[in-house]
């Protein structure tokens, strides 16, 4: 039997829609004249419950942000606000596993219309 998982194990509750897109963090318990305050990530890929992004700048597991999500397709932007849950350091730039604090709405078209 291989050791791959099966589909009732698998751990993600949503599809994920690949990107490629900027997003704007910000850390909300920061003080607001602190330069690490504001954090810029590269969206890797995207779903109703969280999102892969990579950055410069580490940020600690279990942190709270919120992200300014732009628009896309025919849905405004957004703010949600998620959780670090992972963040691994990679030869020039951190890997980062974003867990959103309440999923997306259905049929969202920024994430390809998951449901």
């Amino acid at each position: 039997m291989s050791g791959a998982p099966s589909f009732q194990t698998e751990r993600r509750r949503f599809r994920r829609s690949e990107l490629g897109m900027p997003v704007t963090a910000v850390r909300p318990h920061a003080n607001e004249n602190d330069p690490r305050r504001i954090v810029g990530l590269h969206v890797l890929n995207l779903s109703r419950g969280g999102l892969r992004a990579v950055t410069c700048e580490a940020l600690d597991k279990q942190e709270e942000v919120v992200l300014f999500l732009p628009p896309l397709g025919t849905q405004m932007g957004r703010d949600a606000t998620g959780q670090v849950v992972r963040c691994i350091a990679r030869s020039d730039h951190y890997e980062l596993g974003i867990a959103f604090r309440d999923p997306l709405p259905d049929g969202d078209d920024a994430v390809g219309g998951v449901d």
